[in-house]
């Protein structure tokens, strides 16, 4: 879920960032800023030093290992059709949608489980009362 965020989060600011005539070095430059994750971040180092190269931002993003494939594909079929900032813009819609699907699916079993601690600790204060309360009839006799 970490990775969507930050999947998400790089894709929306590079997209701004490009739509709004910045260059894809400055723009990466930027969006490793407005990162949290420390490998994510270091790795955006490399990633510009490939672009400079020449050699686009799929491929670098590709051999890092570290972006989904889907990712991959997306911004390489961006660059094919020179609408890399379109196509930036709605991956951060689709994993905008999965991380809010992710928080919901997991604040969904969140309840169950907070419901069955609660139980079970209400059924241990219950059961030491009753201990206690049983203990103090066995020693009046």
């Amino acid at each position: 879920m970490l990775v969507k965020v930050e999947v998400a989060r790089f894709s929306r600011t590079a997209s701004t960032l490009l739509q709004n005539g910045v260059g894809l070095l400055n723009a990466l430059g930027i969006v490793r800023d407005t990162l949290s994750n420390s490998i994510i971040t270091s790795s955006i180092d490399a990633i510009a030093g490939r672009v400079k190269e020449g050699r686009g931002l799929a491929e670098p993003l590709k051999s890092t290992g570290l972006f989904p494939r889907l990712v991959v594909h997306l911004i390489h079929v961006g660059e094919e059709n020179r609408k890399l900032e379109e196509m930036l813009s709605k991956l951060a819609d689709i994993y905008d949608e999965e991380v809010a699907r992710t928080t919901a699916r997991l604040l969904a079993l969140l309840v169950p489980a907070l419901t069955i601690g609660m139980g079970v600790m209400i059924a241990g204060i219950i059961m030491s009362i009753l201990t206690a309360i049983l203990s103090v009839n066995t020693l009046a006799f």
